[in-house]
């Protein structure tokens, strides 16, 4: 077993760094899931909880939490310190998680979009126009941007009625960092080839240090999400949640730009194989650690609270 305090990491790491260094962590994170997933989607169903009231709840949240006009943010960076969007921007956000010790001091409700030491041509993963493009790291990454495992207490935007129970109730998982995606139709170019982030493509972090469960609140069949090399366009359906290795290049983009609109996603960031424990601010390995990869995880049931479906789609 791997304990890990927050104190004991220097100002110079973030916390997967740190495990990564002082663990055996890279040795067991490239584990084969016996669930042959591969490139394509986990959809999960048979969760109970009242769609209609989460759906009200997060268009609420957007309201009272957001930027303005029903809007969240945009990506905060040294040109958008305060991450406002335009009248044109088509993608907003709102945090799920947020760090009271963030070394900026951003409010919770967009804390999780970025950094004002990034210029606009920069996101989590590097630059945006190649799918290669690595990052430029600051010196201090200790309750920083790039301190995804440090983004553990639920923000008021995923707190909000009836989102307190999907927050709090849905994972046996430890939160980290996370979002909720809004995003109205526009152009974009279908092109399968390369993947340019002007074109929504991006991938995260790998998917032991992060695993993302996509659960849609107000969707529609005019969205869909493309997997690089994947030829099928994934619709998501509401009262389903939905698992992907999103280190692979992926996007999703509406396939009417006329159709007037809108989706919104719920993106709970989770940790598989370390738990979070508050009172002393410390992540310890699981008896997953090492042994179940978190597709498996999620099909024999350990990682939600309600008896579930699972099939890869």
């Amino acid at each position: 077993m791997w304990k890990v305090y927050k104190s004991q990491i220097p100002e110079t790491q973030t916390v997967q760094q740190y495990i990564r260094e002082h663990t055996d962590f890279l040795q067991v994170r490239d584990i084969k899931p016996e669930l042959d997933v591969q490139n394509n989607m986990l959809e999960i169903s048979g969760l109970q909880f009242d769609w209609e009231a989460l759906g009200d709840s997060i268009e609420e949240s957007f309201w009272r939490y957001g930027s303005g006009n029903e809007k969240g943010y945009r990506f905060v960076s040294h040109d958008n310190p305060t991450g406002q969007p335009t009248k044109s921007t088509s993608y907003t956000c709102l945090s799920i998680v947020h760090n009271p010790n963030h070394i900026e001091n951003l409010p919770q409700n967009y804390s999780t979009l970025g950094t004002r030491m990034m210029k606009g041509d920069r996101y989590y993963r590097g630059g945006k126009r190649h799918e290669n493009d690595t990052a430029v790291m600051p010196e201090i990454l200790k309750d920083s941007y790039y301190d995804s495992w440090s983004f553990t207490e639920v923000t008021e935007a995923a707190n909000n009625g009836a989102l307190k129970d999907l927050s709090n109730e849905c994972l046996n998982r430890s939160l980290i960092r996370g979002r909720i995606g809004k995003i109205d139709s526009k152009p974009v170019d279908r092109n399968h080839g390369e993947c340019h982030i002007d074109d929504g493509w991006h991938k995260d972090e790998h998917l032991l240090e992060n695993t993302r469960i996509m659960i849609p609140l107000i969707t529609s069949n005019n969205f869909c999400l493309q997997i690089k090399d994947n030829p099928k366009d994934y619709k998501f359906q509401l009262g389903n949640a939905y698992v992907m290795d999103t280190h692979i290049p992926h996007r999703v983009i509406p396939l009417d730009k006329n159709a007037r609109e809108y989706r919104i996603h719920i993106i709970y960031g989770t940790n598989p194989w370390f738990d979070y424990n508050k009172e002393e601010d410390s992540w310890t390995s699981n008896e997953f650690y090492g042994k179940m990869h978190p597709f498996d995880m999620i099909a024999a049931g350990y990682y939600f609270k309600q008896p579930i479906n699972t099939r890869i789609i």
